[in-house]
């Protein structure tokens, strides 16, 4: 018994055996010729199957597994950040390693370690409140550009496990970079390099916030932007309802002031205040005194109705005959009754009171039409004054003004 007489390439076809066909068997037997047609076709895909894991054949559709070169848009899974094998990279682990940006909360006073997927990010936010000084540890080797937003007047430290590290300033980021051991601060070759001429670089987009150069060209357009739209600093005129941070109540400098403010500083300032109109005062109020004579709507304090009381008290009268009446100002009226004990002879008659200055005026008038009475002063005496009659026991009424 022999095998079939194999070749390795595809025939088209695989013979059908007719009803009419007689049985043949042998090389080039009838019987046999479907069966050959079928073994050519394995050996040929055997032989394609080796060559193609032999790397002998390589379709046109296919890329080797040694060195291959794609086209168009390959994609392949992208690894977790951090991940530092031989793992394919694609371009969303690139950028998330040098630009992705991850908020990190490290409040609190302990130490904090970072995991590979937190370090694999390229900008890393610390937040939170700070209690203590404290360490952020990365995991590893990599470069970070970290920003501390932390709060609280303590330090915070990005190194490693076991080596040294940086300090990074509350409020500042910084571009630090580490070998595993130790973590630096990334500098570059041309350290403090002095440009000289008109050195040029290409324009940023707009909007771009990286440590790219910004031209004349890049910084001109982002400040017409950032400035369109708003006030000047000098005598400003805003519009719509601006509105500003509300300083802390007893703020007095040049800080704007909103309503807010305001009205708090009103009620501050009015709390415990009477109103203008119909004031209610409580307790002991006090105001000036004003001026004795002082009449018109200036509130008057006890001091000033008691000074005024006391000068009214002083003017006292006697309502008699002989009398008196001392006036408001000054002025004082005295009157009596005399009878002259002669005629035509001048006789004393005492006052009432005395007068504290001096005898202004005396008017005598007598008591009978035929009597004539007169009266005089007497020297310098402001206590006593001369009377006589015309006719003896003549009597008549003085009047004497002084003061």
């Amino acid at each position: 018994m022999a095998n079939q007489p194999e070749v390795a390439e595809y025939d088209a076809g695989v013979y059908q055996l007719e009803v009419s066909d007689p049985v043949q068997g042998g090389v080039g037997g009838l019987a046999n010729a479907p069966l050959l047609n079928l073994a050519n076709r394995t050996a040929w895909l055997y032989t394609q199957v080796n060559s193609l894991l032999g790397g002998t054949v390589i379709p046109p559709t296919v890329a080797p597994i040694n060195s291959p070169t794609f086209t168009g848009s390959p994609a392949a899974p992208t690894p977790a950040l951090g991940d530092n094998s031989t793992k394919l990279a694609t371009t969303a682990f690139v950028q998330n390693t040098v630009s992705g940006e991850i908020s990190v909360p490290v409040a609190g006073g302990a130490n904090v370690t970072l995991s590979a997927v937190q370090a694999g990010n390229g900008v890393l936010n610390l937040t939170g409140a700070l209690t203590a000084n404290i360490a952020v540890i990365v995991p590893g080797q990599g470069k970070w550009t970290v920003l501390n937003k932390t709060t609280g007047a303590y330090t915070l430290t990005v190194k490693t496990a076991a080596g040294t590290g940086i300090a990074v300033t509350q409020g500042y980021s910084q571009n630090l970079w580490s070998d595993g051991t130790n973590v630096y601060t990334q500098v570059t070759d041309f350290p403090s390099l002095v440009l000289t001429g008109t050195p040029t670089a290409p324009t940023a987009a707009a909007g771009t916030n990286t440590t790219q150069i910004a031209t004349t060209a890049f910084v001109t357009s982002a400040v017409s932007t950032a400035t369109s739209g708003l006030a000047p600093l000098a005598s400003p005129t805003f519009t719509g309802t601006p509105a500003a941070p509300t300083a802390t109540a007893g703020t007095n400098t040049t800080q704007l002031a909103t309503t807010a403010f305001v009205t708090a500083a009103i009620t501050g300032v009015t709390t415990g205040f009477a109103p203008l109109a119909s004031p209610a005062f409580t307790g002991t109020p006090t105001a000036p005194t004003a001026v004795y004579g002082t009449s018109n709507t200036q509130l008057a304090t006890t001091a000033f109705v008691a000074n005024n009381y006391a000068a009214l008290a002083s003017f006292t009268a006697s309502i008699a005959l002989p009398g008196y009446q001392k006036l408001p100002s000054g002025l004082i009226m005295q009157w009596l009754y005399f009878t002259a004990s002669a005629s035509l002879t001048l006789q004393l008659a005492t006052l009432p009171i005395a007068f504290p200055t001096a005898i202004l005026a005396i008017i005598a008038s007598s008591v009978s039409t035929n009597s004539p009475v007169y009266s005089q002063k007497y020297g310098t005496s402001l206590t006593q004054i001369y009377v006589a009659s015309q006719n003896a026991s003549g009597a008549g009424y003085v009047l004497v003004i002084g003061y």
